[in-house]
């Protein structure tokens, strides 16, 4: 008998998580806070260690069923596009993409992070927070706590930032903090194809444009709310961003939709970033 949908969903993303834990934790993936000692010194570091445990007994204090399969969820779409970023383009071929500390995770609402060098070794860097779940307002929170970053002419801080090349580390400020997402099902989809090792498909599969579409919305919206409030440096910033995401868009030209434009995540972060970034 044929299990429904849902159910099917639930034990893809369940069968990937211990997967996609080892890749989040990756120390060649994942960046160590440990490793900054010497430029924060270990008593810093170790507070910062302290206030991430303290977090996370206060998220396993309030977890229920549902946020804990939410979580997963996240976790799994997280690592499929860290590792499918770094090893098959999904975000472009002169991309960095890393997981964040838990401090920058917990306390900076970055999950990845996307650096991209061109030819002048300059880079550009997106802080992305990763989402997975539809409704409840969720996305558009977070699109309105951006806003209202913009509007204070402040943008996203990574405390544990480290380039891709390795020749800085330290804290990265005034970088444009973007939402990404998929579904569950989506999710799903992309579990079942990352367990069965279909390399074919992941390396064609729409996702790729689907991330880049709500990148590119929400730099190009984001740089016009800013230039609305007379925050010019930021407005700068992700005017420069989305001069990489629109080159990124060319290179994926040839990758379509193929149906995600109905993945219910993709079209509320669509439509949420033009309502919160309406002028």
């Amino acid at each position: 008998m044929r299990l429904d949908p849902r159910r099917e969903s639930v034990e893809a993303i369940e069968k990937a998580h211990g997967r996609a834990h080892e890749v989040l934790q990756n120390p060649a993936y994942a960046v160590q806070a440990t490793k900054f000692v010497d430029l924060y010194g270990k008593e810093n570091v170790l507070a910062d260690m302290r206030r991430v445990k303290e977090k996370q007994k206060e998220i396993e204090k309030n977890d229920t069923p549902s946020k804990i399969e939410t979580r997963r969820a996240a976790e799994v779409f997280e690592a499929i596009v860290l590792e499918q970023s770094r090893t098959r383009g999904w975000l472009g071929h002169n991309v960095a993409v890393f997981k964040t500390s838990r401090f920058d995770d917990y306390f900076n609402a970055c999950d990845l992070i996307a650096e991209w060098t061109d030819e002048r070794k300059d880079s550009r860097v997106l802080s992305l927070s990763v989402d997975v779940t539809f409704g409840a307002r969720v996305v558009e929170k977070k699109l309105q706590e951006i806003r209202r970053r913009i509007d204070k002419g402040e943008m996203g801080t990574i405390k544990y930032f480290k380039s891709g090349d390795g020749t800085m580390r330290g804290e990265r400020r005034m970088v444009p903090q973007i939402v990404v997402g998929a579904d569950r099902r989506t999710v799903a989809n992309l579990a079942q194809l990352w367990l069965q090792n279909n390399d074919r498909a992941l390396a064609t599969h729409p996702i790729q444009t689907a991330l880049t579409e709500e990148i590119r919305e929400q730099l190009d919206l984001g740089e016009m709310y800013a230039v609305s409030r007379g925050q010019r440096a930021v407005a700068d910033s992700y005017a420069r961003s989305r001069t990489t995401i629109e080159a990124l868009m060319q290179e994926k030209q040839d990758v379509p939709l193929g149906g995600l434009e109905k993945d219910s995540v993709y079209s509320e972060i669509l439509s949420k970033t033009k309502h919160v970034f309406q002028i």
